[in-house]
C-alpha cells in the first residue's frame, strides 16, 4: 500500500514531549486525549505534508486510535528521566497523564514550521474538550471507522473526510477495497 510510512523513534519522543509541554495546563489532558493528538497530528501532517511525522503504526481501540508504539517510547522517557507519570481526579475517575521533568525545548525546535503549525493547530482543535469528547471525535474518522478493533488504521484514510454518519456496509466495503489495492506513494 501507499501509505507505509518509516517509524521514527525519536520523533515520536519528540512529539510526545512537545504536546506535553503544550497541553500541561489542559485539566482533560491524559492517555486518551494524547493518543488521539497524535493520531490527529500523523494523519493530519500525511495528508497534507505527504508524511507523517513520526510514521508510527496506529491501531483501532475501543476509545480510538492509539499509536502501537506508544507505551514503549513513553518507558524510554521514564527511563531517561524526561517525563514522569501523575494521576490526577478527574470527575470520578483517575487521570493519568504525562508531566514534563525539565524542558522540551530541545523536541520542539526538531520540527519544521510546517509540522509544528500542524502541531499547534490539533492541539487548538481539542483544546477545552475532554478525552471522551475527543475521543469520540475519532469515531468519525473513516480510519477509525473502517479497521477491526486492534487492526492497522492506514495512513492513507487521511484523505477520507469524517463523517456525523455511520458508514454502510457496502461504503465500507468499496472504501476497504480502494485502501487495499495499490495507492501512489505520497511520501
Amino acid at each position: 500500500m501507499g501509505d507505509r510510512q518509516e517509524f521514527r523513534p525519536e520523533r515520536l519522543k519528540n512529539l510526545l514531549l512537545y504536546v506535553a509541554e503544550r497541553s500541561k495546563d489542559d485539566p482533560y489532558f491524559g492517555a486518551t486525549k494524547l493518543n488521539k493528538i497524535l493520531y490527529y497530528v500523523d494523519f493530519r501532517a500525511y495528508r497534507d505534508l505527504g508524511y507523517s511525522i513520526t510514521g508510527a503504526e496506529y491501531q483501532k481501540l475501543p476509545e480510538g486510535p492509539a499509536p502501537r508504539e506508544l507505551l514503549k517510547t513513553r518507558r524510554q522517557l521514564l527511563n531517561e528521566g524526561r517525563i514522569k507519570l501523575e494521576n490526577h481526579p478527574v470527575f470520578n475517575y483517575m487521570q493519568q497523564r504525562i508531566v514534563l521533568v525539565g524542558s522540551a525545548d530541545d523536541a520542539i525546535a526538531t520540527f519544521t514550521p510546517a509540522e509544528a503549525a500542524i502541531i499547534e493547530d490539533v492541539l487548538s482543535m481539542v483544546r477545552g474538550k475532554s478525552g471522551t469528547e475527543v475521543s469520540e471525535m475519532s469515531h468519525r474518522e473513516a480510519g477509525w471507522k473502517l479497521a477491526s478493533f486492534y487492526e492497522t488504521i492506514p495512513y492513507d484514510t487521511a484523505w477520507i473526510p469524517p463523517k456525523d454518519t455511520e458508514l454502510d456496509e457496502e461504503s465500507l466495503a468499496i472504501a476497504r477495497d480502494a485502501l487495499s489495492e495499490s495507492a501512489p506513494d505520497r511520501r
